[in-house]
């Protein structure tokens, strides 16, 4: 079979036994780590911040090392907000650990929340958050629904839920706090197998995925690629995609034990969508990949998925001067 080295759309979700990152186009998701108290110290310090988050002002830095320690590192849910301009943590978001919710929830339903330090307030980047924690939850865990309390004078965590299709439906009283509760439904994401009348979008979203993550390659490469997809390469694989409410989102192709080709709309990319695919081809039986080299975090993810590199070539099958690096479980 005819195989393209430009099929595997770069992965921004990593995964490693207890390790989860998510990457946003400005954010990294991660879990905290001790040595990230002199930045919480740095915004959790504000009045401001603690005011509107209903949490004590920090006072020292061993005080953000103690919550970090505690409460923090044991919720394996709960993520620090990394600026990828600056490698500092600029704010926390992630699930209410079960139990201590400020709001009752049902079953399958649990409560997020989330701030940000003052400096970053207004710039878009909880909502960016919260966006890439609700397809987490709906891709990677059993969650129905998500909730959200807020202070009634919390006007911009307010907003933020807003942006990202929360819709409020109660206001009550808790601990003497005038406060709103809002409520969202996650969206469902299945895998199925593809056919030919799926071949369209497909194509698509490999363009808006290429375009996003391969800028090694040329204009002339991508359109001779792209031509081929339809009629040499998706007929000769087993196509699976997987759907965010009935939309194709992303797509692999299987043939035998490798896996020939993966990629996730742009605009879903980080969000564990391609670990759910990759998963899904390892029950299947793939232990083999292919990478380009100037793919890292392609390699990254496949790395972390238990992959490690066998050989290497200098060029592609194509003889272009593209090395590919052929991995294995």
């Amino acid at each position: 079979m005819m195989q393209s080295p430009f099929l595997h759309s770069e992965i921004c979700l990593l995964q490693n036994c207890a390790l989860h990152m998510i990457e946003t186009e400005r954010l990294i998701l991660r879990p905290w780590r001790e040595t990230d108290a002199e930045d919480l110290f740095r915004y959790a310090s504000d009045v401001r911040v603690s005011e509107m988050a209903l949490w004590p002002c920090h006072t020292s830095v061993e005080m953000s090392r103690e919550v970090i320690r505690k409460f923090f590192i044991p919720n394996d849910a709960n993520f620090a907000m990394i600026c990828k301009e600056t490698g500092e943590a600029i704010g926390c978001i992630g699930l209410v650990p079960v139990g201590d919710e400020h709001y009752s929830a049902t079953g399958g339903q649990r409560e997020a929340g989330y701030w940000i330090g003052y400096p970053h307030w207004g710039r878009g980047l909880t909502t960016e958050a919260l966006r890439a924690l609700l397809t987490y939850c709906s891709s990677r865990l059993e969650i129905d629904s998500l909730l959200l309390t807020t202070d009634v004078r919390n006007r911009g965590s307010q907003r933020v839920a807003e942006k990202c299709g929360f819709v409020q439906f109660d206001r009550y009283v808790l601990d003497g706090i005038d406060s709103l509760a809002y409520h969202i439904q996650l969206p469902s994401t299945t895998i199925r197998a593809c056919d030919e009348n799926d071949y369209p979008q497909l194509l698509d979203i490999w363009e808006r995925a290429v375009r996003a993550t391969h800028d090694f390659l040329t204009e002339d490469i991508i359109g001779e690629i792209k031509m081929a997809l339809i009629p040499n390469y998706f007929p000769n694989v087993d196509l699976f995609c997987i759907e965010v409410d009935g939309t194709i989102a992303g797509f692999i192709g299987i043939a035998d034990d490798k896996i020939e080709m993966l990629f996730i709309d742009d605009c879903r990319r980080g969000l564990g969508l391609g670990t759910r695919l990759i998963n899904h081809a390892i029950e299947l039986g793939a232990v083999s990949v292919d990478v380009n080299e100037q793919n890292p975090s392609a390699l990254e993810f496949y790395k972390a998925k238990g992959f490690h590199i066998v050989s290497r070539d200098e060029r592609d099958e194509a003889g272009r001067p593209f090395p590919i690096l052929h991995l294995s479980l």
